[in-house]
Formats: C-alpha cells, structure tokens, sequence
C-alpha cells in the first residue's frame, strides 16, 4: 500500500518534506508531521537561549559566544551588533554593566518552557 500525501504545514524532517509536494510514503505509513499548536521557537529566541546561557555561566563566556556567532552566521546575521541589538529589543536578554544572572536565568527558562511546549 502507498500513501499520498502533501507537504503543506508539514515539519517533519523527513527527505520528503517541502512546502505543497505531493510525497509518496512507502507502506502507506505517511512521515507528515503539522506542529498543530505552532509554538515553535523563532531563530532569535534561539539565540537568546544562548546568550542568556552565557550570562548565566561567566566562566563560559568564550565558548558560549563563539556558539551562539555560529548559530547566528547560520542564520544570516553578518555581526554581533546585529543580532544582539534585536535581543535586546525584544527583551529576551537584558544587556547592561553588569549582566543580571537572575533575569537571564528567568529567561532562558521561559524560552526553554516554550521549546518544550513546541514539541
């Protein structure tokens, strides 16, 4: 038995997925997943996620900047400025002399009780 179906709102990451294909799934067992409660996480919260993490463990401070400017470049940031000017915007991190540990905690586990709600 094969089993069609299409790509619309799907977010499987199977190699079938792409927005309105048509994909066929061998043993009329479909890979279609619709995230139906849409609460996944957007690229700046990941980002946030990191830089709250960093804030929160000082003595990381390198490594966990030398991450979070990978994750960014993957996502098409050019510069730190750039990203971190959006964060601190959307205060999803809070930057200042002296970085407040409390409030980074508090929002790194906002944004991780997001993600898990995503699931």
């Amino acid at each position: 038995m094969i089993k069609y179906d299409n790509c619309k709102d799907c977010c499987s990451k199977c190699v079938h997925a792409g927005k309105d294909r048509e994909f066929v799934c061998p043993g009329g067992v479909s890979c279609k997943v619709v995230n139906k409660n849409n609460k996944s996480i957007s690229e700046l919260e990941i980002l946030a996620a990191l830089d709250n993490l960093r804030i929160m463990n000082p003595n990381d401070d390198y490594i966990l900047r030398v991450a979070t400017a990978v994750v960014a470049r993957a996502f098409g940031y050019e510069n730190r400025a750039e990203w971190t000017e959006k964060l601190d915007e959307s205060g999803l991190v809070e930057y200042g002399i002296y970085d407040n540990i409390d409030k980074a905690r508090e929002n790194y586990n906002s944004i991780m009780k997001k993600l898990e709600r995503s699931k």
